[in-house]
């Protein structure tokens, strides 16, 4: 196997930097792999820092190390310690771009420490695979995960909500208390950044976890079956510990052994009580005399490392201890200033017991050891670990009083003579050498932790697609596809999305960087224009629609030779509307399938359509009723707008799309069973094609994702916050829609006459004479004192807020204040607002949206119509007669009742036995491709 290489990137701070140096020694220990640590340098280093990277690049020859200088970070104070820190991994950024960009050979993975999220722009940007290295326990990786969603929904602050229970999947109940302080207080900056981070993390391509199967097999299982991230793919998750110190750094400078282990050495088996607390762990004066009188009654044997401030200064320990201790004890008791051998005391055979500050890898130190706990958690996420460690790994008791001012001599004394006397303490000692037992056999070989390190590794630089996804560049078709691509990579299935470059942006290369990140799991692949495309020839003349289609067709050279160049493709996935590419996966000798964005209902009608015989023109049959198998009758004047001119080049070119939906093997549609029951079965029936062969229906939706449209939580969501429960309509019509202004006016006049509170979207309009690809160019934000009426804006401040431009319309819709969607009924919107549980107003605008609106309203019954779409006016009036009617009636409240139902019908199809994820596993069956469980 060829050398692979990878850079570790770990944070600032001795409890990352070693374990950090620990996996590099153990991905060295498999061979095949040269190992770079990546390490920022900052000029304002303490004495701790400057010592820890010291001992790193005295670790091992073998490990190459890179110090990345950064300039100084301006002197200010700080909220809280981890901000300098923060700051100074982001600016070290350039400094890493410039590092990975010039290496040779190139980098085949980076691995970054858990607080670096910030790099993972830079591994995106440079199309470097980022893993991520989380240095603690997996039952803090399954809370953290689930962060996010819960701030989201709780009804305050970790900080007012006290010991309150909190659940999540895979740990046991936390105390609010109990959360890590950077997120006690959502209101503040720090507690916004460390949940920016949190969502983050889920963007790495795999997950690389300090920990081992058998000590958290429940937190593993979770995550590993993606229900810690509902609805978003896991990163692959690697179990690789324990990584620990193998003891070598416990000599003195001069090499020799340090005198506690001689004191050691002397005393009974199992018999010594060691109480060490980090390089971070300092006491008040009051707490250590309290500690030093619970040892003293207590009659044990101890070995205590007593550190008073979090500097390197010695503690005078006359002065900080009771009068006369250290006399009284010096026979069964030994007091070091500062630090302790600790990797060496833990394994020394008198260690009966470790007080702790619960720190990850003094936890596994000890679990390495044999050694049960007393847990007296500090900060960071110590009192998470204090949770796993008593309530789910069984190997510690906790230390009461932790989380009040002081720990009581009383409390330590109980707690020492628990775990040296008692038959508790005697279950936890035997608990610890199980643990102890299972940690080596996880790190011997074959165990599960070399096995999943090898697995990291074999994986490093694969070039592999068994599944190639083909697309165009616009958000309505790509963003979807990427969907896909994510729950099938969450599969195991390697997966690339070739994107033609249609319509032509000079953003595509950094739309395809932010899907890379957003997806890191799957592959992008911008492919390259075609030479000679009609769009070259810049005709004013050309209609937008088949130079659309022409530009596609153009493409598929590109494709062809991208798709040879890839070894074991065993099927293309093609949009809908590049099914011209099906011409491409018959030269291929590939199995091609067709993946169609919007419902099942329009497309039973498109597989229809051409089979009509009919001398009459759709769009001379007015609102004459159309019966298309397993729909809703259609109004004629609602099929899309190509289908209503005359039998011209843009009509024939439609046509041809819908005739190449009985091409492929199968077809995936955006949608789940129950919602569309009629047009599935109809489908798979073949009755929209009597007596032709249809192809394979999988429905595998809803393919809902997250909003990043922008940095930090915009605005509306803090107003929303404000709002009660099912109090807001939401008005959003997508970024392809142009509403006029004179319109806009009609809309907030019957925004302010309904009463009712309101979040409304409004984009610039476009031109009059603008011609339908103006749809797809961005346009400036909108100006909305011109835009709308004189005084509306003053006039319903306080219950409506106006944002131009874009609104998080995923997150908005999921926000618990919003009551209703006013819509223009794209599919995505659409299955945005069914994944909610909200009820949607319906205004068609383009497209297929017209379809939609039937297929909702009538069929769906999910929403009704805002009258007027399809003449020159919605009127104010109606705006308001809609709003009041969804907001107020008994129709409104039947709305949201089967809102609300589909909302969970729709959840179960994406359960891991739900409807969608089962038609998902057919048709990889359906490839031959295994998948993981």
């Amino acid at each position: 196997m060829a050398e692979k290489t990878v850079v570790l990137y770990p944070s600032l701070g001795v409890g990352h930097l070693n374990p950090m140096t620990q996996l590099a020694k153990a991905l060295l220990r498999h061979g095949g792999v040269a190992v770079t640590i990546a390490v920022v340098d900052p000029p304002e280093k303490d004495a701790v820092q400057a010592a820890a990277l010291a001992r790193l690049a005295a670790a091992s020859p073998s490990i190459t190390v890179r110090l990345l200088p950064i300039p100084p970070c301006a002197s200010k104070q700080y909220p809280h310690p981890i901000v300098p820190v923060l700051e100074a991994l982001r600016a070290a950024n350039p400094a890493l771009r410039e590092f990975l960009g010039s290496h040779v050979p190139a980098v085949d993975a980076l691995v970054v420490d858990m607080f670096c999220t910030d790099a993972l722009d830079v591994a995106a940007e440079l199309a470097i695979p980022a893993y991520i290295f989380y240095p603690s326990a997996a039952g803090d990786l399954a809370v953290y995960f689930q962060i996010p969603d819960l701030y989201r929904a709780a009804p305050s602050s970790f900080k007012d909500m006290g010991k309150a229970p909190l659940n999540f999947v895979g740990v046991p109940p936390v105390r609010a208390l109990d959360m890590p302080d950077t997120m006690q207080d959502r209101e503040t900056d720090l507690c916004r950044l460390r949940l920016q981070q949190l969502a983050r993390t889920p963007e790495a391509t795999g997950i690389l976890v300090n920990s081992f199967e058998w000590l958290e097999s429940r937190a593993l299982k979770a995550l590993r079956e993606g229900r810690c991230l509902p609805g978003r793919p896991t990163p692959k998750i690697y179990c690789i510990g324990p990584l620990v110190d193998g003891g070598s750094g416990a000599a003195k400078e001069n090499g020799e052994r340090h005198a506690c282990l001689g004191w050691m050495d002397e005393q009974p088996r199992q018999s010594v009580v060691f109480l060490c607390f980090g390089s971070m762990g300092a006491f008040s004066a009051a707490q250590l005399k309290e500690t030093a009188r619970g040892l003293e009654r207590s009659g044990h044997r101890f070995l205590w490392a007593v550190r008073s401030s979090r500097d390197s200064s010695e503690p005078d320990l006359e002065a900080l201890l009771p009068e006369g201790f250290l006399e009284r004890t010096k026979d069964r008791g030994l007091v070091l200033k500062n630090w302790a051998p600790q990797t060496q005391v833990l394994r020394h055979d008198a260690v009966g017991a470790f007080v702790t500050h619960c720190g990850w890898n003094s936890a596994l130190e000890a679990v390495m050891s044999g050694v049960p706990m007393i847990c007296w958690p500090l900060y960071a996420e110590q009192r998470l670990n204090k949770v796993h460690m008593v309530e789910e790994m069984k190997v510690g008791v906790v230390m009461e009083g932790y989380d009040e001012e002081l720990v009581t001599a009383d409390e330590v004394e109980a707690k020492v003579r628990l775990v040296m006397e008692s038959e508790e303490g005697e279950k936890l000692r035997e608990r610890a050498a199980k643990a102890k037992e299972m940690a080596a056999d996880a790190i011997k070989e074959g165990g599960s932790s070399d096995v999943e390190i090898r697995e990291f590794l074999t994986g490093l630089g694969k070039m592999e697609s068994a599944v190639v996804l083909y697309t165009w560049m616009v958000r309505g078709h790509l963003h979807p596809m990427a969907q896909l691509a994510g729950r099938l990579a969450a599969h195991g299935v390697p997966v690339t999305v070739a994107i033609a470059d249609v319509p032509s942006s000079g953003d595509s290369s950094n739309t395809v960087a932010r899907l890379s990140a957003s997806y890191p799991s799957v592959s992008f692949h911008l492919l390259p224009p075609a030479t000679g495309r009609s769009g070259d020839a810049a005709d004013p003349d050309a209609d937008p629609f088949i130079t659309l289609i022409a530009d596609l067709r153009a493409t598929n050279p590109a494709l062809l030779a991208f798709v040879r160049s890839l070894p074991s493709v065993k099927a293309l996935v093609l949009d809908f509307f590049c099914g011209c590419a099906l011409d491409a996966a018959a030269e291929l000798g590939l199995p091609a399938y067709l993946f169609f964005t919007s419902a099942a209902s329009p497309l039973a009608a498109y597989l229809h359509i051409p089979v009509m015989r009919s001398d009459v023109s759709f769009g001379d049959m007015g609102r004459s009723l159309l019966q298309f198998p397993g729909t809703h009758p259609v109004p004629a004047s609602d099929l899309p707008e190509v289908l209503l001119g005359p039998h011209n080049q843009q009509y024939r070119a439609t046509i041809g799309l819908f005739e190449q939906l009985a091409r492929p093997k199968g077809i995936l549609v955006n949608t789940f069973e129950w919602l569309e029951p009629r047009a599935v079965k109809a489908i798979e029936e073949g009755s929209p094609r009597p007596g032709e062969p249809v192809p394979r229906l999988f429905c595998v939706g809803p393919l809902v994702g997250e909003e990043r449209g922008g940095e930090g939580s915009h605005e509306c969501l803090a107003w929303l916050d404000t709002r009660p429960a099912r109090s807001v309509v939401f008005l959003c019509f997508g970024s392809a829609s142009s509403v006029p202004a004179e319109q806009l006016r009609e809309i907030a006049v019957g925004l302010e006459r309904s009463g009712h509170a309101f979040l409304w979207a409004v984009r610039a309009p476009v031109a009059p004479d603008a011609d339908s690809t103006k749809r797809f160019e961005g346009r400036g934000e909108a100006a909305l004192e011109a835009l709308l009426p004189d005084g509306f804006l003053d006039r319903t401040r306080g219950r409506g807020l106006v944002v131009p431009t874009w609104a998080p319309q995923v997150e908005v819709l999921r926000h618990p204040a919003t009551a209703a969607f006013v819509t223009h009924c794209g599919w995505n919107s659409t299955l945005e607002a069914v994944t909610a549980g909200v009820p949607m107003v319906c205004w068609p605008m383009y497209a297929e949206q017209r379809l939609n609106k039937v297929f909702v309203t009538e069929g769906m019954k999910l929403g009704v119509v805002m009258e007027g779409y399809d003449e020159a006016m919605v009127k104010a009036e109606e705006v308001e007669t809609k709003v009041r009617l969804v907001m107020e009636s008994q129709q409104g409240k039947e709305l949201r009742e089967r809102a609300a139902v589909a909302k969970d019908m729709a959840a179960a199809a994406l359960e891991t036995d739900g409807s969608s994820t089962m038609a998902l596993v057919d048709f990889l069956n359906s490839l031959d491709i295994s998948t993981q469980e």
